[in-house]
């Protein structure tokens, strides 16, 4: 048996067929359909699309034998990479390379082969589209160029795999990038809205306040004076309450520890009589404590949803439910009309709710409820901090 050389180009090939990621076991069902076709075709029980790497040979479509592949040392298509033509061994037994092969001479008992190389668009042999049968026979002039037609829609069929596979890359190369600068912009948006609820609280809320001091020890001169001063007093109380709820509302003011039911069910009561719809919340998990991320994070999923839903006039109710089961877990249903699913996949991408979940490596489901309502999940990973202090409790 004598074993075929490496080709002059051997690494820039192997280079070439990593960037077609078929270097492994198992068939692909183009493949298998394509040697259906070569074994009806050229009237062979064997026919296979092979893939030649460093010291392997895969099967990526086959009929006729069970086997995933064999060793390069072995195969009969090495020989043909080292050809541009349809390589034919009309009878194995009395070719020197072959006579002594293990295919040839052991219980397979091959006779005769034809192979035609698969090019790269690149000028690379990858492999071989090939025949295999164990009577010795011919191949005609007209059959070794419909073979070698074969390996040229066999490398249409790989461009067309390795096409797929870069707009993969780059839409995911495009979702990390798109996660990166949403991330950016939340974190710029939540310290500018820090910034605001800050100058809310501290210059104006605390400007009021020392005005409400001074006009709580002025004396009034007359009976008409002191109504007019506890007026001001009232209409400066109420306007000191509407901004601390509005700096609230900007920014929760969340330690790193909190009871994120509660914070929650605080955020949503300030807010829940801005919308037409009864709103209520739950805890149903029996943990009462998450990170300030994830606190932060189901508090911007809630308002983003709401303004969503506020959009569906025929919404009434809207249950939120928070809860802890590895993840933390929001869910918002609503018993507005049973709309199209991907109508509100749209609303989900529009209203960043997803880009707001999968900044912080969580995902979105949307489905119906046990209850027939429409519902809104979204699940967010634990932080370490958080996970330690629900094992402790």
């Amino acid at each position: 048996m004598i074993s075929a050389e490496l080709p002059d180009n051997e690494e820039m090939r192997l280079l070439d067929l990593s960037t077609y990621h078929l270097q492994n076991p198992g068939t692909e069902i183009e493949f298998d359909q394509l040697s259906e076709l070569l074994a009806q075709y050229f009237n062979c029980p064997i026919a296979l699309v092979t893939i030649i790497d460093s010291d392997r040979q895969w099967f990526k479509g086959k009929i006729g034998t069970t086997e995933t592949g064999n060793s390069r040392e072995l195969s009969f298509c090495s020989h043909t990479l080292l050809g541009d033509d349809v390589l034919v061994v009309e009878d194995a037994t009395k070719d020197e390379r072959f006579f002594d092969n293990p295919f040839v001479a052991g219980e397979f008992n091959i006779r005769f082969y034809a192979g035609a190389p698969i090019v790269s668009t690149e000028g690379y042999k990858l492999g071989t589209i090939c025949l295999y049968d164990t009577k010795p026979k011919k191949l005609s002039g007209s059959k070794k160029k419909a073979l070698g037609l074969f390996s040229k829609q066999v490398t249409k069929l790989l461009e067309l795999r390795k096409n797929n596979i870069l707009l993969h890359q780059r839409a995911q190369e495009i979702i990390t990038l798109k996660t990166e600068i949403f991330t950016r912009f939340i974190q710029r948006q939540e310290e500018d809205k820090k910034e605001i609820a800050f100058n809310l609280h501290e210059d104006f809320a605390q400007g009021i306040a020392a005005s409400l001091m001074i006009l709580q020890i002025a004396k009034p001169t007359n009976k008409e004076s002191a109504t007019l001063v506890s007026k001001a007093i009232e209409q400066l109380k109420e306007i000191l309450a509407n901004i601390r709820k509005l700096s609230y509302s900007i920014m929760p003011q969340v330690t790193d520890w909190v009871a994120t039911d509660q914070l929650i069910l605080q955020f949503v009561n300030s807010i829940a009589t801005a919308y037409p719809f009864k709103i209520t919340v739950e805890n149903s998990g029996n943990v009462k404590v998450g990170s300030k991320e994830n606190a932060l994070c189901a508090i911007r999923i809630i308002e983003q949803w709401l303004k969503v839903l506020l959009k569906i006039k025929t919404v009434n109710n809207v249950h939120i439910n928070i809860s802890y089961v590895e993840q933390f877990i929001i869910s918002i249903e609503d018993d507005g009309s049973k709309e199209n699913l991907i109508n509100r996949k749209k609303e989900v991408f529009e209203s960043i709710v997803y880009d707001r979940a999968h900044a912080e490596g969580g995902t979105v489901e949307l489905s119906v409820s046990l209850t027939g309502r429409n519902l809104l999940k979204v699940l967010l990973p634990l932080t370490k901090a958080a996970t330690l202090n629900i094992i402790e409790t």
